[in-house]
């Protein structure tokens, strides 16, 4: 481009001077449009030599562009999952017969945990912000988590609500592993707790013996709440202080007086 500027430069002081003989009657038309044509072929090269380049400059833009094509970049940081692809695969971009993933990739700083809650917890559950998440595989090292979004509705096949907790990762939580999640749920009083070994389930429900101030059994219909391994909690049916029969056998029918012992 300097070159061809630079012969068009000459080109056209050359035409001038030609035009100065020309007008004084020193040289012949001929020959002074001979010089013009000759600036103004240069000024053409100019003009080419421009869109060359400016060609060239496209076509280097564009191979930059399919150059970065060649690396994959993920929108946030994280750890590769998953990788259906290896060295030497050929990548079709905008396939639509191609839809095969080439990474799986996730953030591991945060984890989030998915837990399925009873509907008899289901409203104390979704009036709480904090739990408590322990992991079998790390003992004595619950994570504090906050409650990030609770379904709105109950699944009506499990009768569940989806409660989702984030939790920050120390490094030590891995994508996968099963929780065990304590709710701080709110109560506006105490629950009443059945040890599982007085209570028995028959056609009837939940039941359990309770013996009155008389030493009369009776037998009582419970509504049950939150099962902890070996104990219940009773939502209806049995109240603080009363008096229950562990492990009845089945000389223990309802109206039967027995001597009862407290124990230790």
């Amino acid at each position: 481009l300097a070159l061809a500027e630079a012969n068009a430069k000459l080109a056209d002081a050359n035409d001038a001077r030609w035009r100065d003989l020309y007008a004084q009657g020193v040289v012949s038309k001929l020959d002074a449009d001979t010089r013009g044509a000759t600036a103004s072929t240069n000024q053409a090269t100019v003009e080419a030599a421009k869109a060359s380049i400016a060609a060239a400059e496209a076509t280097v833009l564009s191979l930059q562009q399919q150059l970065s094509f060649s690396r994959v970049t993920a929108p946030f940081d994280g750890v590769i999952l998953t990788r259906n692809i290896d060295n030497g695969s050929l990548i079709t971009s905008g396939s639509s017969t191609n839809t095969t993933q080439m990474f799986t990739v996730g953030r591991s700083d945060t984890v989030r945990v998915f837990s399925s809650v009873p509907q008899a917890e289901a409203v104390s559950v979704m009036n709480s912000k904090t739990a408590k998440v322990a992991f079998r595989e790390l003992p004595n090292h619950p994570y504090p988590g906050s409650i990030s979004r609770t379904s709105a509705s109950i699944d009506p096949t499990s009768r569940t609500i989806l409660v989702e907790i984030d939790l920050k990762n120390d490094g030590k939580i891995l994508p996968g592993m099963y929780a065990t999640i304590q709710f701080d749920a709110p109560r506006a009083e105490p629950p009443t707790v059945l040890p599982t070994n007085a209570l028995f389930v028959r056609t009837a429900g939940p039941q359990t013996f309770v013996v009155g101030d008389d030493n009369v059994v009776r037998l009582r219909n419970l509504v049950l709440g939150r099962d902890m391994g070996n104990a219940v909690e009773i939502v209806s049916g049995l109240k603080p202080g009363e008096n229950v029969v562990i492990n009845p056998t089945d000389m223990v029918v309802d109206g039967v007086h027995v001597n009862t012992k407290v124990l230790q």
